[in-house]
């Protein structure tokens, strides 16, 4: 068994961007969902960066990739950017077979991104 989505919303100084830090598994399960609905909020209430940490992802299944790919398409609807910060090279390896690796804007750290 895999370990249930963790999700941890973090509010940086730049106003228009959210940070979502998640741990364990990336998967069909109603938390990496509603991980899924808070981005679609969080959209909604005006923000145009999105950052997800994903540090402590231990597992990422296609549903996984899947609802990675509709926060993609959510933020790049309203003319905004997605970054992702610590993927592992196992799940680097799905994303780029999917296509979506080149799209992202990956980087090693919160630190090594303006947000001000």
């Amino acid at each position: 068994m895999w370990t249930e989505l963790e999700i941890e919303r973090v509010q940086p100084a730049r106003a228009d961007a959210v940070v979502f830090r998640l741990s364990g598994a990336l998967s069909d399960s109603k938390h990496s969902y509603l991980f899924l609905e808070k981005v679609k909020k969080e959209v909604e209430d005006g923000r145009r960066y999105l950052v997800i940490n994903f540090k402590d992802v231990t597992r990422m299944t296609s549903s996984g990739i899947g609802i990675l790919c509709a926060c993609y398409t959510t933020i790049l609807g309203v003319k905004g950017s997605m970054s992702v910060i610590g993927v592992t090279e196992r799940n680097r390896a799905l994303l780029n077979a999917v296509g979506l690796w080149d799209r992202l804007d990956a980087h090693d750290s919160e630190d090594d991104l303006d947000l001000g």
